[in-house]
């Protein structure tokens, strides 16, 4: 058994409810999740089984009415609301299936904001953009809108973004739910280098069977609860 000091995310018996006209709903229920350095966790599932919720409590954007979660080896209560901002900016980034990249920015510049959260001076966040898109070999969109870019293109700025803080751990949502077959396993493909070359570690939720041989380990997810793993 691998030893849970190791974990980056450990979830033990969490279930996050909400009252809809008087009756219980859950989002997850009863979730057991660990997630290590070096590896792409796939979470898998039909819309609505709780993937999106199950990474928004990782992220400590909701909290669980049961259960507990640890993230980097300590509780998420015991984080006060400025030191899980710092985690965010430090230590985590995020891949959507929207992208969410700035109209009005280019691909350098979306780059570049996000790493302002993290401290990063002007001239440091520029060099870091500058060779987070080389090395992605996306250079030539250094000055280009979104709105001039493809959809495989908009992920991949959106995957340089998240890796720009040299983040510990990547949420990926639906990553590749937008994107045709080639674009897609760029995309996962990219994700899976940099847990496996950087020890760091991805869990990726999707509903995408494609991604099934990307994956480090692949946890099976519905109606709010794990089927297997």
């Amino acid at each position: 058994m691998k030893d849970e000091k190791e974990n980056i995310v450990s979830i033990r018996n969490v279930s996050k409810s909400y009252k809809v006209n008087e009756h219980l709903s859950f989002g997850v229920k009863n979730i057991d999740f660990d997630a290590r350095p070096g590896e792409l966790v796939l979470v898998l599932g039909p819309s609505g089984s709780g993937k999106t919720t199950l990474l928004t409590l990782i992220a400590g954007l909701l909290k669980p009415s049961e259960g507990s979660i640890r993230l980097f080896q300590k509780p998420i209560e015991n984080y006060s609301v400025s030191e899980l901002q710092k985690i965010r900016a430090e230590k985590l980034g995020f891949i959507f299936q929207t992208f969410l990249l700035i109209d009005t920015l280019t691909a350098s510049q979306n780059i570049e904001l996000f790493l302002k959260f993290s401290l990063k001076s002007k001239k440091e966040a520029r060099e870091i953009a500058r060779t987070l898109l080389k090395e992605l070999k996306i250079e030539y969109l250094a000055n280009k809108l979104p709105v001039t870019m493809s959809q495989g293109e908009k992920q991949r700025v959106s995957v340089a973004r998240a890796i720009a803080n040299n983040a510990e751990l990547i949420l990926a949502d639906e990553p590749t739910a937008s994107l045709d077959t080639v674009n897609g396993s760029i995309i996962i493909e990219l994700l899976n280098s940099y847990a496996r070359k950087n020890n760091k570690c991805v869990i990726v939720v999707s509903h995408d069977l494609r991604l099934k041989a990307y994956a480090h380990r692949i946890i099976y997810i519905e109606d709010g609860q794990i089927l297997s793993h």
